[in-house]
């Protein structure tokens, strides 16, 4: 409660959250990457902010489909290494977001998890929607803009609207919950260094 000042999207966030009440069947999927790190993701949050957060996506980990970013950039060496080495499970949003393997439809919010394995280096990237991280296990660099911050689990990470943001995990793998609460069908864009 006392963050939310700092950040009122965070309660509009949960406001969007408590009004979804139709879960939709999907097939369910777990990529190699999921298959091998998740476990030890959720241990690691244990006796973190997010602890409780975790253990519920834990409970329901077997109905989510997870999936991989940048398939259009795919035959690219640092892109196929994130593509091996990280997913993400679209939890809520609208169905036509992306891959739309999603549980809960709603309109108005994207939120589902983020997984990304030790060693592994996430781009910089940028996209319409405004988004936002709470980081459940795992400690990782994260940049914003041109500069880069150590994030631990417990930490809050708001990227606004066409903000380039990168991430780098190190000896633990990355377990995040992130939210879109605007323009949520933006398009994924890698950004290179000219």
């Amino acid at each position: 409660q006392q963050h939310i000042p700092q950040y009122p999207v965070l309660a509009k966030i949960v406001a969007d959250i408590g009004q979804i009440q139709t879960e939709q069947a999907i097939p369910a999927l777990r990529l190699p990457v999921v298959d091998e790190w998740l476990e030890t993701a959720v241990s690691l949050a244990q006796g973190h902010a997010g602890e409780a957060i975790t253990n519920a996506m834990w409970e329901m980990a077997d109905r989510f489909h997870w999936v991989t970013a940048y398939a259009n950039y795919a035959g690219e060496p640092d892109i196929d290494l994130l593509r091996q080495n990280m997913a993400y499970t679209e939890v809520a949003g609208p169905t036509n977001l992306y891959q739309a393997h999603i549980n809960y439809p709603c309109s108005n919010i994207f939120f589902g998890f983020l997984l990304q394995a030790p060693h592994t280096y996430y781009p910089p990237h940028v996209h319409k929607a405004e988004e936002f991280y709470f980081v459940l296990s795992g400690t990782a660099v994260w940049q914003r803009g041109r500069e880069w911050q150590v994030r631990p689990p417990g930490s809050f990470i708001h990227h606004g609207s066409g903000v380039v943001h990168a991430m780098q995990t190190h000896h633990e793998p990355l377990l995040a919950l992130a939210a879109w609460t605007s323009d949520l069908n933006s398009e994924l864009v890698i950004v290179r260094e000219p």
